[in-house]
């Protein structure tokens, strides 16, 4: 098991004394039973995980009486936590659960459709719906010569393969994808005619309310647009959406505030390396320009970029060679790495580099100009929203 590996699993530590919870009883708002169960996850973890070095304290939980129009989620020592107590924090984990809820409806919806249609058009051709199918996948004609040409030239075969093999392989996977093409160009003529759609409308993606606690920022505390960067400073699609980031706060001085939060892959040993640099950089004020130099050296030669050549920035940015062996050896360097790493595994971010904008998920390797777009867009959203009577 590799260090990081290790330290995602919690290990060392022990396990910490888990707290009894009583659920309340179900009530008429059981309906929202997804965000109710999502939350309650989320809630048992935090009871049974030790408080972060840098987690800050959860909102008094109320001790009045259940409000009829909120969802009580749990009680611990008579006092009642609500769901709209913590979905909030949890919004992006439950649109990922909401959106695979949709996509289960919507394939269902989409199997009804193609059996109710291909059942009235097998119907009107006196077939049975096999027969009716293979006819409409048969109708075309045979994989040519030039075919097998033209996708050889793309995605040439391997010289160890006899080449009369590798066209008949070919031959046969184009034929293949030609037919499951005619199939579905069938069932979508036959879904038109029908005037089929499914109506129901994808999930709206949630503003999660992630606290950054005291994670390294740059910009105007009170800017309009805030972005969350999730990324490992060991590697290089880290490196290519903070250059995307420094672009956007070039674009937009003085109105975006910039938040770097570790989060590292089970195997990034290097990005472990420069994390703990990195901690021990903001602790004498040089993150920013560490961060900075880090990622301008992987952007250039990732390759060339190993933990000796992250000493060497670390020195060329003003850390010691004392602060860099406390970066190697003091474990609280690893305790904050790791509540980078939960706090973002928290908020639901699936893998490094991702982003928040004002709250709203984006993928850090996005393309610029999509990222462009999010950050236009929040902008006109806060200043319609400073501009309306109130």
């Amino acid at each position: 098991m590799t260090a990081v590996a290790a330290m995602r699993a919690g290990i060392p530590g022990g396990a910490p004394r888990r707290r009894r919870i009583a659920l309340p009883q179900p009530t008429p708002h059981a309906a929202r039973s997804l965000v109710a169960i999502v939350a309650l996850s989320s809630l048992l973890g935090a009871v049974a995980s030790p408080p972060s070095a840098r987690s800050q304290p959860a909102p008094p939980a109320s001790t009045t009486a259940t409000a009829p129009d909120r969802t009580p989620l749990a009680v611990v020592d008579g006092r009642t936590f609500f769901v709209d107590e913590v979905e909030g924090a949890l919004a992006f984990r439950i649109h990922q659960l909401e959106l695979d809820i949709h996509a289960l409806l919507v394939a269902e919806a989409e199997r009804r459709i193609d059996a109710i249609v291909l059942a009235e058009a097998a119907r009107a051709a006196d077939l049975p719906v096999e027969a009716l199918l293979a006819r409409a996948e048969g109708e075309g004609g045979a994989v040519t010569e030039d075919e097998i040409d033209a996708y050889l030239t793309r995605h040439p075969a391997d010289p160890a393969t006899d080449p009369a093999r590798a066209r008949e392989r070919v031959a046969h996977y184009l034929s293949e994808r030609q037919r499951l093409d005619r199939r579905v160009a069938f069932l979508q003529r036959l879904r038109a005619e029908a005037g089929a759609r499914v109506l129901l409308a994808a999930p709206t993606p949630p503003r999660t309310r992630f606290d950054p606690g005291d994670a390294p920022a740059r910009g105007p505390a009170d800017a309009p647009v805030v972005l969350v960067h999730f990324a490992s400073m060991g590697s290089r699609h880290g490196a290519r959406s903070a250059e995307k980031l420094t672009r956007l706060e070039q674009a937009h001085a003085g109105r975006i505030r910039r938040i770097h939060v570790q989060l590292l892959s089970p195997h990034d040993e290097l990005g472990l390396h420069a994390a703990r640099l990195a901690f021990v950089a903001r602790s004498k004020g040089r993150f920013w320009p560490f961060h900075d130099a880090v990622y301008a050296a992987l952007l250039a030669d990732a390759a060339a970029v190993t933990p000796a050549r992250l000493d060497g920035i670390a020195r060329e940015v003003g850390l010691s060679s004392a602060d860099i062996r406390d970066a190697a050896h003091d474990s609280r360097w690893l305790a904050e790495v790791k509540a980078d790493i939960d706090r973002a595994n928290a908020a639901g971010i699936p893998r490094e580099p991702g982003l928040f904008v004002n709250g709203l998920f984006a993928s850090g390797l996005a393309p610029y100009e999509e990222l462009e777009a999010i950050v236009a867009r929040e902008l006109e959203r806060v200043a319609a929203a400073a501009a309306a009577p109130r």
